[in-house]
């Protein structure tokens, strides 16, 4: 149902943004479980590898897939943390404009709305190097190495 107040179009807003809080948070467990596996089980076969020459190789690339990993988990782990105080802010916001839409109520949350807006881009600053990493991590596992 729509109606004609902007905070109910607000509002209809921050499911969308709870649910991107809940897949970062998601994705960090995984990383911090499967994906470590994945990279214990990689340093396995390498040091299982009889041939110096191709074991260092193979060492070197582990090395610099694991590096950049682990540089996507911490910005995704600093995501997390910084979605915590954007989407209380946004909460705060709907329940004070869902009972004051006057102009005294726009004005209350003026500070929270500036709060909320720093957060932001903290959160959108975080999730554009997450995501900038994770391309050269792709980079870095392609058959056809750029």
């Amino acid at each position: 149902m729509i109606c004609g107040r902007p905070h109910q179009a607000f509002a209809t807003q921050i499911p969308k943004v709870e649910a991107a809080a809940t897949w970062t948070r998601a994705r960090v467990q995984w990383m911090q479980g499967d994906g470590r596996r994945y990279f214990s089980t990689w340093q396995k076969t390498v040091d299982g590898l009889g041939n110096e020459s191709l074991r260092k190789k193979a060492q070197k690339r582990l090395d610099t897939v694991q590096k950049s990993y682990d540089k996507v988990l911490t910005t995704f782990q600093a995501s997390g943390e910084q979605f915590r105080g954007f989407l209380s802010d946004l909460n705060d916001i709907q329940k004070t404009l869902a009972l004051d839409v006057t102009p005294g109520g726009v004005k209350a949350v003026r500070s929270t709305v500036s709060h909320a807006n720093w957060n932001y881009q903290g959160v959108n600053r975080s999730m554009q190097t997450a995501l900038k990493e994770l391309l050269k991590m792709e980079q870095a596992l392609s058959p056809e190495a750029k």
